[in-house]
């Protein structure tokens, strides 16, 4: 997956997280709010009301107390209408009370308060008529009988102080009602705040499980891919990184990372001289081989590539080099920068600038000359099967002899590369006694797992003298053949493997370099 997806998923995500939270809390919130305003903007109306009733209660009481002892005719029809009024007042107030309130506790209370006044107002009308027929009849109340209908009143106030004390209660239920939507609207916004507190913890934990995510998708491969620069920088050219397939843009630099160490690998084994000029920081890596002075070796390597990379090491080791070659000096020179002076030419050819000569003798003197005349020397006898093919092996076996002897009495070292093919048994068994083969040394380079596996699987394959091909490495790590193809094609491309067609198949061989590769493995 590219980085910029995995970064606008992971942005997405939290985006989501937060915008679903902010939802939830909003909506949650918005809704206890609006019961909220539903019920107070219910009750508070209702409440209004009642305490109007009670209200219109108290001064029915008043108008009727002062109505049964008022002798004053005018007075007396303003207070009748006055109480007609509020009984008026009263039914239409309880009317709309008892069928707005929606709470049958209330509604029962409100019924017992209206029964209530009605029971009142009844007698209060029959008091009032009965004052009316005094006052026609000119019946004038003294003291006696004033207190009599100021009694009959006190009676009358009972039922009111019924009626206000049912209506109080009612009062008293409106509160409660108010206060606990008023306690559930304190639990949502406590709610509200628990989860926004949370929507934070859970931002912050999801944040973190996304930084871990990209640490080990971006930051972690950048890391590797930074200590494997680092690596290339110092010389060492035995770094791999691991990629995945179908990955991101880190994935392909690692990828386009390993195809440019390849080529700059082949590079120098091509050109050895370069190597000479690559140790961009001043420290040197480890050679392939272990070589000893005093000692003579032989390497069986069909191309002589192994013997010129020991050969060109060496001389970055102070070596003084003399090289017996059937290539021309010039090219030599050029390619490796070893001086025409340190190299026999192979040929019959004469050339005042050049050393040449095809005698077998005098080749013999050049070569024990030189490691006489100088301290730590280092020669490479290339291209011996001219000498084999011109001489015999007898005289060629003689020849070689000779030099040992020579090089075991200075501190110099022979090297001869050979083709395994162009000797039969006992000739390669007779060289192998008077010279010895190079000790590899182990080299740490930076192969996954399973390409170390194929290696050794191919390595075991060609132990037994049994042709390891694309078919057998697919069957045996249970991969596709476009997989299969691809770590090969990495392992070749590092000169670990090499690939031959042998009638259908492509066989597969571990390479000397793959060979070290496994010595410590």
């Amino acid at each position: 997956m590219k980085i910029g997806k995995k970064l606008l998923i992971s942005f997405t995500i939290i985006v989501l997280f937060l915008l679903i939270s902010a939802l939830i809390t909003t909506v949650y919130t918005l809704r206890i709010n609006s019961q909220l305003e539903e019920i107070t903007g219910k009750i508070n109306p209702l409440e209004s009301d009642v305490q109007d009733m009670i209200s219109i209660l108290w001064k029915g009481n008043y108008i009727v107390q002062r109505y049964s002892t008022e002798n004053d005719l005018e007075i007396i029809q303003d207070l009748k209408f006055e109480f007609d009024y509020l009984n008026d007042q009263f039914t239409e107030k309880a009317d709309f009370v008892s069928k707005s309130v929606g709470t049958p506790s209330i509604e029962e209370k409100i019924e017992r308060a209206v029964n209530k006044h009605q029971t009142f107002s009844k007698l209060a009308q029959k008091l009032l008529n009965n004052r009316d027929e005094d006052l026609a009849t000119g019946v004038i109340y003294d003291e006696s009988s004033i207190v009599v209908q100021y009694s009959i009143a006190k009676q009358l106030e009972r039922d009111v102080i019924d009626a206000v004390d049912l209506l109080q209660e009612s009062l008293d239920e409106f509160s409660e009602i108010k206060r606990a939507a008023n306690e559930k609207s304190d639990a949502v916004v406590t709610t509200a705040i628990i989860v926004i507190l949370l929507t934070a913890v859970i931002g912050i934990i999801t944040a973190f499980i996304i930084w871990s995510s990209l640490t080990r998708s971006i930051t972690n491969p950048i890391k590797s891919l930074s200590a494997a620069t680092t690596k290339l920088t110092k010389g060492d050219f035995d770094v791999n990184l691991e990629t995945e397939e179908g990955g991101d843009e880190i994935s392909e630099l690692s990828f386009t990372f390993n195809q440019m160490v390849l080529s700059l690998r082949k590079i120098l084994q091509e050109s050895p001289r370069l190597k000479k000029f690559i140790n961009i920081k001043g420290e040197k890596t480890a050679n392939k081989y272990i070589v000893d002075p005093g000692t003579s070796y032989l390497i069986k390597d069909q191309t002589s590539a192994e013997a010129y990379e020991i050969f060109m090491d060496k001389i970055e080791e102070h070596y003084l080099p003399f090289l017996v070659t059937r290539q021309n000096p010039k090219i030599i020179e050029q390619r490796y920068g070893i001086q025409r002076k340190n190299v026999l030419w192979l040929s019959e050819e004469k050339d005042k600038t050049l050393i040449s000569s095809s005698n077998l003798n005098q080749i013999q003197k050049e070569i024990t000359d030189f490691i006489a005349k100088n301290e730590t020397t280092i020669v490479l006898l290339d291209r011996s099967d001219y000498i084999l093919n011109k001489y015999g092996f007898e005289n060629f076996l003689k020849f070689i002899t000779n030099l040992n002897d020579k090089v075991m009495t200075k501190n110099a070292i022979l090297l001869m590369p050979i083709d395994p093919e162009i000797f039969d048994n006992k000739q390669l068994s007779l060289l192998e006694k008077e010279m010895h083969s190079p000790t590899q040394q182990a080299v740490d380079v930076l192969l996954s797992e399973e390409l170390i596996q194929i290696l050794k699987f191919i390595s075991d394959r060609n132990t037994l003298n049994k042709p390891a091909t694309y078919k057998d490495v697919g069957e045996r790590f249970a991969i596709t053949a476009p997989t299969t193809q691809k770590k090969i094609e990495e392992l070749n491309q590092g000169g670990f493997i090499t690939i031959a067609k042998i009638g259908r198949n492509k066989v597969l061989k571990l390479t000397r370099y793959g060979e070290r590769i496994l010595v410590n493995k």
